[in-house]
């Protein structure tokens, strides 16, 4: 008994359909096989950015296009530098603990900023930005290679509140004084993606 179902395709549609594809597929084939049979070029570069160090390789059968790549990279490396570092005193970061208060933000800090925050709620405090003046703190001891007191780190722990950085797409500030953010925990990451 042979039944026609119209909501079936046809054994000829299926057989056209998986022809295309299997042309398709070839003829990405032929174009991957194509690529790989021009001469390819390894580029790579490295240089200290973010507080580390940043190697970045390209394979490219255009040479220039990959020497461009590279460049753009770079660039985009230095964009978030100039607005997250806190070794640079004229970055976003930098100025905005030094007075409180930082006016017309960069998109990238203020999404970056939202995100701490949001990473900062989930985990109830223990990721928090504003941990700079406890690193500050020890970092100086570590000089002399002493120990902060109890006392200093009880009274440097007051200044450290995720809660105190109030975030505005044309305006960040602090709702306390000594609030200090880092965001050595993220610019690498926002520079990567």
């Amino acid at each position: 008994m042979h039944h026609n179902n119209s909501d079936q395709p046809s054994l000829t549609s299926r057989r056209r359909f998986i022809a295309a594809g299997l042309g398709g597929f070839a003829a990405a084939q032929f174009k991957w096989d194509r690529a790989l049979a021009s001469p390819m070029h390894q580029l790579s570069e490295s240089r200290r950015a973010l507080g580390s160090k940043v190697s970045i390789q390209v394979i490219h059968s255009d040479q220039e296009k990959a020497k461009l790549g590279i460049k753009n990279a770079f660039a985009a490396i230095e964009q978030v530098e100039s607005v997250m570092s806190l070794y640079r005193s004229e970055s976003q970061v930098s100025k905005l603990n030094r007075t409180g208060i930082l006016k017309h933000p960069s998109p990238d800090l203020v999404r970056t900023l939202q995100t701490a925050k949001n990473i900062s709620e989930k985990s109830n405090g223990a990721f928090d930005i504003t941990v700079q003046p406890l690193w500050a703190l020890y970092h100086s001891h570590s000089k002399t290679a002493g120990m902060p007191t109890e006392s200093e780190i009880h009274e440097t722990k007051r200044r450290v509140n995720w809660r105190n950085v109030q975030i505005h797409q044309d305006e960040v500030r602090f709702k306390s004084t000594g609030t200090q953010i880092t965001l050595n925990g993220m610019a690498q990451g926002v520079a990567t993606d």
